[in-house]
């Protein structure tokens, strides 16, 4: 391949060289001459550097066009385009919840044949305006709550607590809860680090 190139690389050196030579002579012959005399074929070789300017001009003048048009295309979208304002009958508020954060990070082993590690930290998620002594309660459940939730992940298979499953997981823990407290109710259930290892 690099030989192949490598030859026609040398053809065009030969090419241009010789038509550089023809170009040469030609001039120097219609300066010998002095008459004023036109040779018959020596217009031919201006006329054809001409035409390749002239092809070369248009080949430019066409990819700046071509450029120029595509970018006007892909860049009036983003003029044209409005954004929908979304109705407030369809905006979800999210309330803001107080978090109850002191549950120490949890490792327990799942219920596989062949257990695997689990890996959480839990923070319960309350309103803390309406359930003001619920922080209180929480902190004075500490090792039950932490005892449950070991008791929780170590009696489920890693499948049953795979990432498909956190939903479900998070709603059983949240009303489990609940049945316990009795200054409130836990609205929220968060992970904020939640890992099922194979060791």
């Amino acid at each position: 391949m690099a030989r192949d190139a490598f030859g026609q690389r040398a053809l065009w050196i030969l090419v241009r060289d010789t038509m550089a030579d023809d170009i040469i002579e030609e001039v120097a012959e219609e300066d010998d001459s002095g008459s004023g005399k036109k040779r018959k074929g020596g217009g031919s070789i201006i006329v054809k550097v001409l035409v390749y300017v002239l092809v070369a001009l248009i080949f430019l003048i066409v990819m700046v066009v071509v450029a120029y048009v595509t970018n006007r295309i892909l860049d009036s979208g983003d003029r044209n385009t409005q954004l929908t304002k979304i109705s407030n009958d369809f905006i979800v508020s999210n309330p803001i919840y107080t978090y109850y954060d002191q549950i120490p990070d949890l490792r327990a082993r799942t219920a596989d044949a062949s257990p695997r590690s689990v890996t959480v930290k839990i923070e319960l998620g309350y309103d803390g305006e309406t359930f003001v002594n619920l922080s209180e309660e929480l902190t004075r459940r500490k090792p039950q709550l932490t005892d449950f939730f070991r008791k929780y992940f170590s009696s489920h298979t890693a499948r049953e607590l795979s990432s498909t499953n956190e939903n479900r997981v998070k709603e059983e823990l949240k009303m489990m809860i609940n049945e316990l407290l009795q200054n409130g109710k836990i609205e929220e259930v968060v992970f904020t680090d939640f890992q099922v290892l194979d060791f």
